[in-house]
């Protein structure tokens, strides 16, 4: 009886909810494409970086607090943690996604420049397979 399972009902019987979930960390992503317009060269790729930090600490908070027993008795509580959680984490992807490649072009010898951009991207996408490979794996598995 963890308590996640008390809104994981409520999550599984709504299509809009389960939308919410599953776009959360896409929509705060874009939002923050569009904030990076205006704040990208005023704060600097370093600045970027510790934004994304800050915003990632933030999502990471909220959906531990999503556990809280305060919130995980309430349905609604609990499923608003863990969105507002992943759409704080996309906000962090947006800035890290954007800052990332020209702050590693900016202090890489030139040498291994196009080597440490191009691992980059390798290893987010290996991640992104072994997450999905793990999330496969215990897709069956009440945790």
């Amino acid at each position: 009886s963890s308590a996640a399972v008390v809104w994981a009902d409520t999550l599984a019987s709504s299509n809009l909810l389960k939308g919410c979930f599953g776009a959360a960390s896409i929509a705060g992503a874009l939002c923050s494409s569009f904030a990076l317009f205006s704040v990208a060269d005023t704060i600097g790729r370093l600045g970027e970086m510790f934004v994304a930090t800050i915003f990632f600490l933030f999502g990471i908070i909220l959906i531990m607090a999503s556990g809280m027993s305060s919130l995980s008795t309430s349905i609604g509580g609990g499923l608003a943690c863990v969105i507002l959680g992943k759409f704080s984490f996309g906000i962090g992807a947006g800035f890290a996604t954007h800052a990332a490649p020209t702050y590693m072009a900016e202090l890489a010898p030139a040498r291994l420049r196009g080597y440490m951009i191009a691992g980059k991207e390798a290893m987010m996408s290996v991640g992104i397979v072994l997450g999905n490979g793990i999330g496969f794996a215990y897709r069956g598995v009440d945790l």
